[in-house]
């Protein structure tokens, strides 16, 4: 993809904006990351051509709730979306709504919402395009390029638009765990064989967690199924192919977005709403706090604004993609929506200093997580047990210190640090309460 033509500088001060979104896709789920074991060219080109932030983490792994904050800008249990199968608050304007009646964009829609309907026509401040496909990805997606093709290289009209392509892909792992939930024989295409990625060497835990966490484990297929070590590493070979999958119209996508009139004023911001488990603390799917659920890739491009080729380090979340996208379009967030920020300053100055921590929960099961720059303390309501993690030294997460003596400061601090954040939410009725397992 030829993009050298684009890096001038553009005289229109409302960018148009492409929101690329996929479903359950691990945070190192892209080969320009440095996994060997999935070919991803469209996410590399955008990886080399952006700013990719390697510590961005969904407000909630799972599904709903991260959408009602990316979309609404407030945490889960603001929004009332604290599990699936749930709607907004209608008191709530989506991003959509806040550009087009505040900064005059054309806010357009194609692919999976899930708020509650995964498949809709109707989206608060958006025209939806239909593509009247049901969810499955592997019928979806190449679909949604389609419709976005068309709305790149049809559109008329001078206002800015703000266009989301909703991918469902890799979401369809579920449905491979469904049908390869119990242990093979043998593996079913044995010419695969020398393929398959490694086991996962923190596939079995041997330190304290919560009993939520623990239940969670023993009711995955693999886990309930005594999966064989080739039968999980069969399943992340198999996810790395619907990541694939996803790629190749995402690259479709961006090959339509080049070809059109509108790329020299374009920005596009590639992330998913969760991760997915792929045998790393013997989980499969979603749910959990650990980094494999709950940390998300993100990339941002903007050629001519932005530098190309960097990474951030700096601590980002869902929260942060209603103000980012508010002030690429030069207007401010709603004043209510007191908790994200705009990550463009850290895109443009990778180096920056950090945001000191972000805030995860599992709202259904009334967890919560809380990440500094070293550290991740993960805790459940009415749980004596307590999680905490040295980042730097155990990105893995094997090594619980929480009642090291050793890490007495640093676990304190963000049990406090919670506390605060906490007092600051405006749960949104019927939400279950977050209730503090130690004193405060």
């Amino acid at each position: 993809m030829d993009t050298e033509n684009l890096r001038s500088e553009s005289p229109d001060n409302r960018p148009n904006i492409l929101f690329v979104f996929t479903d359950q896709q691990h945070f190192n789920a892209v080969s320009a990351f440095g996994n060997p074991h999935l070919h991803t060219p469209s996410m590399d080109w955008i990886t080399r051509e952006g700013v990719r932030f390697t510590n961005c983490y969904a407000t909630d792994p799972v599904c709903a709730p991260c959408r009602s904050s990316i979309f609404f800008g407030r945490m889960p249990c603001e929004t009332g979306v604290y599990k699936n199968e749930l709607w907004p608050l209608e008191t709530l304007p989506t991003v959509g709504t806040w550009l087009s009646q505040n900064a005059g964009y054309r806010s357009v829609y194609c692919g999976k919402w899930h708020l509650f309907q995964s498949e809709t026509f109707s989206i608060p401040g958006f025209e939806v395009i239909g593509t009247g496909a049901n969810c499955e990805g592997n019928f979806t997606d190449s679909i949604i390029t389609r419709a976005c093709d068309a709305f790149l290289h049809s559109r008329t009209g001078d206002e800015p638009f703000f266009l989301v392509a909703s991918y469902q892909q890799p979401h369809d792992i579920c449905g491979w765990i469904d049908l390869n939930q119990y242990n093979a024989e043998r593996l079913r295409y044995p010419e695969i064989a020398p393929e398959l990625p490694p086991l996962s060497p923190t596939l079995r835990v041997s330190h304290a967690e919560p009993e939520l966490m623990r239940e969670r484990r023993e009711n995955n297929a693999g886990w309930k199924n005594n999966w064989s070590e080739e039968h999980w590493r069969y399943y992340e070979w198999s996810y790395n192919r619907q990541v694939e999958m996803v790629d190749a119209e995402i690259g479709r996508l961006f090959e339509s977005l080049l070809q059109s009139p509108h790329a020299r004023n374009t920005v596009v911001i590639f992330t998913s709403d969760h991760g997915e488990g792929l045998g790393r603390h013997g989980f499969q799917g979603k749910s959990v706090l650990y980094d494999e659920a709950a940390r998300l890739p993100f990339v941002i491009w903007r050629p001519g604004h932005l530098p190309q080729g960097a990474t951030a380090h700096q601590l980002i979340s869902a929260l942060d993609f209603m103000p980012t996208v508010c002030g690429l379009a030069g207007i401010s967030p709603p004043e209510d929506m007191r908790l994200g920020r705009s990550i463009i300053p850290f895109a443009a100055n990778p180096s920056a200093p950090s945001p000191e921590f972000v805030v995860a929960a599992c709202q259904a099961n009334r967890g919560r997580m809380v990440r500094s720059m070293k550290m991740k303390y993960i805790v459940f309501s009415n749980d004596p047990v307590e999680m905490l993690f040295d980042m730097e030294a155990d990105a893995g997460e094997t090594v619980n210190l929480a009642d090291n003596p050793d890490y007495s400061e640093e676990l304190q601090w963000h049990r406090d640090t919670l506390v605060k954040w906490e007092r600051e939410m405006v749960y949104a009725p019927g939400v279950p309460p977050f209730v503090m397992p130690f004193p405060h």
